[in-house]
């Protein structure tokens, strides 16, 4: 199945993709999208794309001249790092009726950096609470564990409660969990995602 965007066509043939504050039911306009089940009240619409894909190119035999679905082409979206965003292009090919979605990288300003690390601490700061709660006990004198393991507990929890005190956000990393007292299961920590 491939993905398309709704398509305003000019009377000279070429379009832009359709960009109205009124988007029509079960399509958003500006995005590349499945061809919806139901359009201009065509049930099967989507069937389109196997049966006759011609037919998607200008709908003037559905009576909307002025609409076509155009299939969007897209290159390699690169992986990015921390400190930079990936940006959307997308180029309108007028003779081969498709829309080519490029990517590009792009610094991220020093505004936008502070809220990524904002969104970072934000969504990570409750997972690193519940574990310090969930180890609470092995500080307690009766704890049933080792002093080695209460040591290592000591300095795991520290290491969770300053974790967020650095520079540079995408070195952010939960620390090893103890593994000192075997009778303590300690779930693994969600994955950090940059």
């Amino acid at each position: 199945m491939n993905l398309y965007f709704l398509m305003s066509i000019n009377s000279d043939g070429t379009a832009t993709i359709y960009e109205s504050l009124q988007p029509f039911s079960n399509v958003v306009a500006g995005v590349a999208q499945l061809l919806p089940s139901e359009f201009l009240n065509i049930s099967g619409f989507n069937n389109l794309e196997t049966s006759s894909p011609d037919l998607l190119l200008d709908l003037g035999w559905a009576g909307r001249p002025d609409l076509g679905f155009w299939i969007a082409n897209f290159a390699v979206k690169p992986t990015t790092t921390y400190y930079k965003k990936i940006i959307t292009t997308n180029t309108i090919n007028n003779v081969n009726k498709t829309v080519d979605v490029t990517y590009s990288e792009q610094d991220l300003t020093e505004t936008e950096i502070d809220i990524k690390n904002k969104k970072m601490r934000t969504s990570y700061v409750p997972v690193r609470d519940s574990y310090l709660k969930l180890t609470d006990f092995t500080q307690l004198p009766d704890a049933p564990i080792t002093e080695q393991a209460k040591s290592d507990f000591l300095i795991f929890r520290q290491q969770l409660r300053t974790m967020f005190d650095i520079s540079d956000y995408s070195q952010l990393a939960w620390p090893a969990i103890p593994t000192s007292a075997p009778n303590i299961t300690i779930p693994p920590f969600p994955p950090i995602e940059k």
